[in-house]
């Protein structure tokens, strides 16, 4: 009988608690700078932020444009600026970076 009871009272203190924990979760906006490099000095950054698209090309002032990453480097702490971060990166070729951003959503 005693347990039934303290069950009976832990049950919706439980459930409200996970209730205020679900709802606590952030929301992030997500996006993606990805950066090729067509040839010696040439390239091109593609960026998506939450459904829209942007493609910048250009050309390094300095070095080879696969080993030198200015352009992502620049255009994530630009966006850091916004309060973007990035959380995760994947180098694919010699002539392929993808920087993954996150922020939280407004």
């Amino acid at each position: 009988m005693a347990t039934t009871f303290r069950n009976a009272l832990l049950a919706p203190v439980l459930i409200l608690g996970l209730a205020v924990e679900m709802k606590a979760q952030d929301r992030y906006e997500y996006a993606s700078i990805e950066y090729q490099t067509w040839g010696a000095k040439a390239y091109y950054l593609y960026i998506t932020i939450s459904g829209s698209y942007l493609t910048i090309d250009g050309k390094v002032a300095d070095g080879n444009a696969t080993k030198n990453c200015t352009p992502i480097i620049m255009k994530a702490e630009e966006m850091s600026k916004d309060g973007w971060e990035v959380y995760n990166t994947i180098y694919e070729s010699p002539s392929t970076h993808l920087y993954y951003l996150k922020r939280k959503a407004k």
